[in-house]
């Protein structure tokens, strides 16, 4: 799994590169941005959770986290309080509602409602 992250994080740079040079819109397709606020922490509750400099991360990931919003016009950024970043681990009920808003919307549309 370390070999795995590490492979991960070395391409970071060139993944944000190509997205940013291929960027498309999703029209109003549903995208949910779902961001923790803790991120990194090992396990919650967060020690570091009113540390300045966590903060200041935290607010850079979601900021970041919020710029996918401009790729749809029915974008949302949904942020579960009780999760790491392994939201599907921690607050799986956060994942499965986005999941689910999604559905319906995307089962609405193809209805023609």
């Amino acid at each position: 799994m370390y070999d795995a992250y590490i492979s991960e994080m070395e391409q970071m740079p060139w993944d944000e590169a190509w997205l940013q040079r291929h960027v498309r819109s999703l029209g109003s397709r549903p995208v949910r941005i779902l961001t923790s606020g803790n991120h990194g922490v090992g396990h919650l509750p967060a020690r570091n959770a009113r540390d300045p400099k966590h903060i200041e991360y935290e607010h850079q990931i979601a900021r970041a986290q919020a710029r996918w919003l401009t790729l749809s016009s029915n974008a949302k950024q949904i942020f579960p309080r009780h999760s790491s970043e392994y939201v599907e681990f921690d607050d799986p009920s956060a994942v499965i509602d986005a999941i689910h808003a999604v559905y319906v919307q995307s089962a609405l549309r193809s209805r023609g409602r």
